[in-house]
């Protein structure tokens, strides 16, 4: 049987798990951001070619994913940052 206090403690460790893994994904997801952005700026590199050597399934997935984390497209951060 469980009791008040042992479910209690439970459902602490739970959230805390909750918490460092959401902590370790966004984490994830800002290294995967910064990478992208180093990559994007580079006038010889694609698009389409950041998205696969980033492990993302689909140039779409990819985009959608850099627009929510960034607010702007992958087309509109390489035209403005790419260097010549």
């Amino acid at each position: 049987t469980v009791n008040g206090p042992h479910l209690h403690i439970g459902v602490q460790q739970a959230r805390g798990t909750d918490h460092l893994l959401h902590r370790l994904a966004g984490g994830i997801s800002l290294l995967t951001i910064n990478q992208a952005k180093k990559l994007l700026c580079r006038k010889q590199v694609s698009i389409k070619e950041v998205a696969q050597e980033l492990n993302f399934p689909e140039q779409f997935t990819f985009r959608k994913y850099f627009k929510l984390y960034t607010g702007v497209s992958p087309k509109e951060y390489k035209l403005k940052h790419t260097k010549v």
